[in-house]
């Protein structure tokens, strides 16, 4: 299994080389960390051409400032992942809890999307969902919808902390829309849950944003 890391980056700090420090690490699979510079104007040009030569993973794609939607499409459109999972330049990931979302999609190749939430409830920890009603639940908690299935934290509206299968997007078309700047990741988590078939849910703290 080959996961693909996009991480969309506008005059990164010192911490991005840590998150791919923390990716590195990770030994379930292979991995190819895909670091889009969105048009950076201070020396992250440089800063990131130290980081691809001291680590074969890494692959660096110099963008116009377009926005980090424009820069997570590029991700996509470059990624030859089996699976895609979208970082923020300036977070932390727990290296742990993404190898156990590895695991899962290892075990389980049909599962379309895989996400974590430190909110799911154990009931729904690790249950794989199908079905159009359930999937409509999902798409509820994404629009911030409380409902008997699913609270609406449990399926958070961001990309971040899931895997996304490359071939659900690249088949369908499923990018980040380019032309509004609040709200996209919803929009696009919506059109994912559209399209899949087969989620699972991981209660776990994949994640930290900062």
């Amino acid at each position: 299994m080959l996961l693909s890391v996009i991480i969309p980056t506008f005059n990164c700090t010192e911490r991005i080389e840590k998150i791919v420090e923390s990716i590195a690490s990770i030994t379930m699979c292979k991995k190819e960390i895909i670091i889009i510079d969105d048009g950076s104007v201070d020396a992250s040009k440089n800063f990131l051409k130290t980081i691809e030569r001291k680590n074969k993973q890494v692959k660096i794609i110099f963008n116009n400032h377009n926005g980090v939607g424009a820069s997570r499409n590029m991700g996509v459109l470059t990624a030859q992942g089996d699976y895609i999972t979208f970082i923020d330049d300036d977070d932390r990931i727990y290296p742990e809890a993404y190898s156990k979302m590895i695991e899962q999609a290892k075990l389980r190749p049909s599962l379309d999307v895989i996400s974590t939430s430190i909110n799911v409830s154990n009931d729904h920890d690790m249950v794989i969902y199908s079905g159009k009603n359930m999937l409509k639940n999902m798409i509820l908690s994404v629009l911030q919808v409380n409902t008997k299935s699913l609270n609406t934290s449990e399926y958070p509206s961001g990309p971040i902390a899931k895997l996304f299968k490359r071939k659900i997007l690249i088949e369908n078309k499923i990018l980040f829309p380019t032309d509004i700047f609040n709200g996209e990741d919803l929009i696009f988590n919506c059109h994912v849950l559209l399209h899949s078939k087969k989620v699972q849910l991981l209660k776990n703290q994949v994640y930290e944003y900062i």
